[in-house]
């Protein structure tokens, strides 16, 4: 059956992989991992992702511990702006396909700030037909909660094998071929080759 709507992943996909935030700010403040490993782990991850807890709100007190002299907001803009590389093979194939009539959205795992970020800064709210975010869905990949409030919410305009979901990650291809989505496991452009030419 022919592919009406594509889910595309966030990073890895339509965001190049390059320094992560962690990665940079424990270089550039020389900072060990483990001083901003168990925020990641205990509070981002399993909290802020799913609306459960406000970054803003959670980052505050690791600032110092960061040794981080500006404010939270100017830590986020620091954040984001580390990890913002689009890619833009991916991109030319979105408007392509969008301009073919088929639907596009971004099925992501992300906070709230960064969400808007990618919708407002990044430009991706006119990129896309829309956004599915973790913080808002509150639930996240590879949860099988997630791609069901997705297909909820996309309503009866498509059946589930008119759905192409691309991720970079093996677990959350699998959950979503679960599901009943096709799926592509993405590392590049190449491996979209003769997906769209039925």
């Amino acid at each position: 059956m022919t592919i009406k709507c594509v889910l595309f992943d966030t990073d890895g996909v339509i965001v190049c992989y390059g320094e992560m935030f962690s990665e940079r700010i424990s270089r550039e403040n020389n900072i060990n991992s483990e001083d901003i490993a168990p925020f990641f782990k205990e509070i981002f991850v399993p909290k802020c992702m799913i609306g459960q807890a406000d970054l803003k709100e959670e980052v505050v007190s690791w600032l110092p511990r960061w040794k981080w002299e500006g404010d939270v907001d100017s830590l986020l803009k620091y954040w984001f702006d580390s990890e913002k590389k689009i890619n833009n093979d991916v991109k030319e194939l979105i408007v392509k396909l969008r301009k073919s009539g088929v639907k596009c959205y971004l099925a992501t795992n992300q906070d709230k700030y960064r969400t808007e970020y990618l919708r407002n800064e990044m430009g991706f709210g006119k990129l896309f037909d829309g956004i599915f975010s973790s913080a808002y869905l509150g639930c996240k990949k590879p949860s099988q909660d997630f791609y069901s409030e997705v297909y909820n919410e996309l309503g009866e305009s498509f059946s589930k094998d008119e759905i192409l979901y691309i991720d970079d990650e093996e677990k959350n291809v699998n959950a979503g071929l679960e599901f009943g989505f096709k799926v592509v496991l993405f590392k590049n452009i190449s491996d979209l080759d003769g997906v769209f030419d039925e």
